[in-house]
């Protein structure tokens, strides 16, 4: 099963109604979009997000969507440095690990690597292939560092039509 590239480090079909991840797993957590985005990181993380949008907020299969991802990337982040994904779609669950910069060109985002620390501010439009499964998919993103230091953690609640 494939997914689409979400937020350059994860999150490209999103369409929530009301379906949040277990209050359990979501302690600490802080969000990004109400019942949709929630960034589960630390104060250490390398990539602090201050703000995510999506246009359109709720997409569909078939649809272009856009993700903007802002906030501050405290240290370089450099070919080396992965996103390891976590995907569930009922009983299905789906890990991949990439490397970021990889992905960056693979995508053709205006990402380049390496990354500088400084304000960040990731604009990336894709479209959702129709046909990614119908359903409710939990979605975990961690991002690590060539040094192993945590780059972000972000947690995705979906509910694709």
């Amino acid at each position: 099963m494939q997914f689409p590239p979400i937020l350059l480090f994860v999150f490209a079909a999103i369409q929530a109604k009301d379906i949040v991840p277990a209050k359990k797993a979501l302690a600490g957590c802080k969000t990004l979009i109400k019942n949709v985005a929630y960034s589960c990181g630390n104060s250490t993380d390398i990539l602090e997000i201050t703000k995510v949008t999506l246009t359109p907020l709720q997409p569909r299969r078939g649809e272009k969507v856009e993700i903007r991802v802002q906030g501050r990337l405290r240290e370089l982040v450099t070919y080396g440095s992965t996103v390891r994904v976590n995907a569930k779609l009922g009983p299905i669950q789906v890990r991949r690990s990439k490397d970021i910069c990889e992905l960056a060109l693979q995508e053709k985002t205006s990402v380049k690597c390496p990354i500088k620390s400084s304000k960040f501010d990731f604009k990336h439009s894709t479209s959702i292939p129709i046909f990614v499964p119908k359903g409710h998919y939990e979605i975990e993103a961690i991002g690590t560092s060539q040094a192993k230091k945590q780059i972000f953690n972000v947690k995705v609640a979906l509910d694709l039509k």
